[in-house]
């Protein structure tokens, strides 16, 4: 029977998971531990001068789970956020084209010179078959051509993650929004899509064909994503979840294979029937002192952010725009008046550069000031009142063949010592966006407590009283 449930890490796999078994199971007591001084992970918000920006692009968007929107999205006052289907984001390729029709890289004749000969080179991918790859270089030339891999994959990939495309693990392009290209205009691609082997690297030429009948939410009035997370931490004071923040999990005590306690840096200490670990597995293993000896130091990159505020409107009208072109230092751009339907002044902006942990700033605001006008975003005489810059403090590793290696041998010890315990989130290595997270989050959460709950968690979750997520597209 599972009385006490600890979870560590309050990104949104720990808030889902408190939230979950909450519903679930009323009488459960449960602790969710964060070492930062604010639950959300990168979903947050940070106010300069009265001015509030993002950690970037993070919008969240319903998964299609009826169960995962109600608890999440349930209890959202509507007069505070806009609702779209049309995620309306661009991409800058090669030798600064903006493409606004779609985030999906367009590599057609304007960015590419050697277009023709990597159109038959894509074409001959068609006779390839099925095989594992040992990096990311083999994967990429088998689905692409060799041609898009040199002018395209490796010079932009190279720029975001400082490394080669040999030395990446198969399938890091998908995490960056590089899993499919627009190499002509829109009849074209959809000829070429019709070959089913192609239409799983060819994306539409317009984000609107074949979009995503999911909504996405953005909050209004000048609010960023961290509405959404104050939302959820009232949601789970409600519900009588117990929320730490500042601390970490020191030690851990254990029967066996049973954890029995948890001792945070603060002093406390928690029974503990099960746990669910939302954080880097290396910290779990060292608090459990668990027999392991690490065999790779990952690279890890960070995220600079710099802020801006202008007096007049901005030129592009997309919500976020990848860029992708390697003469910038840009990653992406979030255009926060597009988001939240804005029409009056200042008009945010955030731009996302990725470089080395622990770098000084090498990059001045002016000359990130320049690319925006340079990509079309902002005029040169679109006076900037207010800009700043901050760090996201989390890093995030490189994701190499040896790096994945690492995380599963991670996995194998701890669940092989240890029984009462889930890895949730990004941590376990198996999930990285937000949709295919909760998803997972739910399944395990509801397959732990269904014994616990005596299988009543449908009728539960019918009779718990919440408004039903309606949803007004604009």
């Amino acid at each position: 029977m599972i009385n006490n449930l600890a979870i560590v890490g309050a990104g949104i796999a720990g808030i889902y998971a408190a939230i979950i078994s909450k519903t679930l199971r009323p009488d459960l007591n449960v602790v969710l531990i964060e070492q930062g001084d604010r639950i959300g992970g990168l979903l947050a918000s940070k106010t300069f001068d009265n001015i509030e920006f993002d950690f970037g692009t993070h919008v969240p968007r319903l998964t299609g789970h009826e169960t995962i929107d109600r608890l999440l999205f349930g209890d959202l006052n509507k007069q505070q956020w806009r609702y779209f289907t049309n995620i309306n984001a661009a991409n800058v390729s090669l030798n600064n084209v903006l493409y606004t029709r779609s985030p999906n890289p367009f590599v057609g004749k304007a960015s590419n010179p050697g277009y023709e000969k990597h159109i038959i080179q894509l074409l001959n991918t068609l006779d390839n078959k099925a095989t594992e790859f040992s990096n990311l270089k083999q994967q990429l030339t088998h689905l692409f051509g060799s041609g898009f891999v040199e002018t395209f994959f490796s010079p932009c990939i190279s720029k975001k993650l400082g490394a080669q495309l040999q030395d990446l693990a198969p399938d890091t392009h998908t995490l960056l929004g590089l899993g499919r290209l627009i190499v002509a205009e829109t009849e074209a691609m959809r000829a070429l899509k019709a070959d089913p082997r192609l239409d799983a690297v060819l994306a539409f030429a317009d984000q609107t064909e074949g979009m995503s009948e999911l909504t996405n939410l953005y909050p209004t009035n000048g609010r960023g994503i961290g509405l959404w997370v104050e939302t959820l931490q009232s949601k789970m004071e409600k519900l009588g979840v117990q929320i730490k923040t500042g601390c970490q999990v020191t030690e851990i005590l254990r029967q066996e294979k049973k954890i029995k306690h948890i001792c945070l840096s603060d002093g406390s200490k928690y029974a503990v029937d099960h746990m669910c670990w939302c954080s880097p597995s290396f910290a779990l293993i060292h608090a459990a002192r668990l027999p392991f000896v690490s065999e790779y130091r990952p690279m890890i990159r960070q995220t600079r952010l710099y802020h801006f505020a202008f007096e007049q409107a901005l030129n592009a009208q997309s919500n976020y725009i990848d860029v992708n072109d390697p003469q910038y230092d840009s990653f992406r751009l979030t255009l926060y008046p597009n988001l939240s339907g804005q029409s009056t002044g200042p008009f945010k902006v955030t731009v996302e550069v990725i470089e080395p942990m622990h770098t000084e700033c090498s990059i001045s605001q002016k000359h990130i000031q320049q690319e925006l006008i340079d990509i079309g975003v902002v005029d040169a005489n679109n006076r900037c009142v207010f800009s700043t810059q901050d760090i996201v403090k989390a890093g995030f590793p490189i994701i190499t063949p040896a790096f994945k290696k690492e995380v599963a041998r991670q996995q194998d010890v701890i669940h092989s010592h240890l029984e009462n315990v889930s890895s949730l989130g990004k941590a376990n290595g198996k999930y990285f966006f937000m949709q295919e997270v909760l998803i997972a989050t739910h399944t395990e959460m509801s397959a732990l407590l269904e014994a616990d709950a005596l299988s009543v968690s449908e009728q539960v979750l019918k009779n718990w009283v919440v408004q039903e997520v309606q949803v007004e597209v604009h």
